[in-house]
């Protein structure tokens, strides 16, 4: 089955070349990747229409019934067109709050064979399931380092590093070099698939639907 993941930029499209599409060969899915497009660049959310547009236009080149669509879009810093965006800030847990955008994502969409996934909060999350794996890029920011360990320890799960100071803010606060583009793959490919779903629930349960998926009904 072929798995099209529609990504925010060029460290989530590295993420997903080099760190999961092993994966999910493992489990029977051929992943294909596109970053989303905007008005200057390839990249980046500006607006959901964007988003809709970029996600429709594959639906059409791509209508097999045996191919399937998903998403990888940081839930922080949506656009403000997002559907139903308004009335889910009243849903003050993150993860019941995600869940509900991603379920008025897909119903905007109408397409059954699409899988919304939104990231809680930023794609660096995923990096603080191990902050000692930056050492891999920075080794000589050991302070810093152990800094974002101990943000990491404070809030108990990176997927809830939000708010004031989101997982990006966080990195750049101590390592003002940190290159997002350069840097982020290396991290993960370090710190390795199984530890970022151990840290990461909401994650996991997004990896655990695309390794279910060659069983659907067709």
């Amino acid at each position: 089955m072929r798995l099209n993941l529609l990504v925010e930029g060029q460290s989530e499209e590295a993420f997903v070349r080099h760190v999961l599409a092993g994966h999910l060969r493992d489990h029977g899915l051929e992943p294909g990747v596109r970053l989303l497009t905007t008005r200057r660049s390839r990249g980046g959310v500006s607006t959901y229409s964007r988003i809709r547009k970029d996600l429709q236009r594959w639906f059409r080149e791509e209508p097999d019934h045996d191919c399937r669509f998903t998403s990888l879009i940081d839930a922080y810093g949506l656009p403000g067109d997002f559907p139903n965006q308004e009335a889910l800030r009243a849903i003050r847990d993150p993860y019941a709050r995600v869940r509900a955008l991603e379920d008025a994502f897909s119903a905007d969409l109408q397409e059954s064979r699409f899988l919304p996934y939104l990231q809680l909060h930023e794609f660096e999350a995923l990096l603080l399931s191990d902050p000692k794996a930056f050492a891999r890029m920075y080794p000589q920011a050991i302070k810093a380092i152990k800094s974002l360990e101990r943000v990491r320890k404070h809030a108990g799960c990176p997927e809830r590093i939000n708010l004031d100071a989101p997982p990006s803010r966080r990195i750049r606060l101590v390592l003002p070099g940190y290159s997002k583009v350069v840097a982020a793959a290396q991290i993960a490919q370090a710190i390795g698939l199984q530890q970022m779903r151990e840290a990461c629930p909401h994650f996991d349960e997004w990896v655990t639907r695309l390794e279910g998926l060659p069983s659907a009904p067709r």
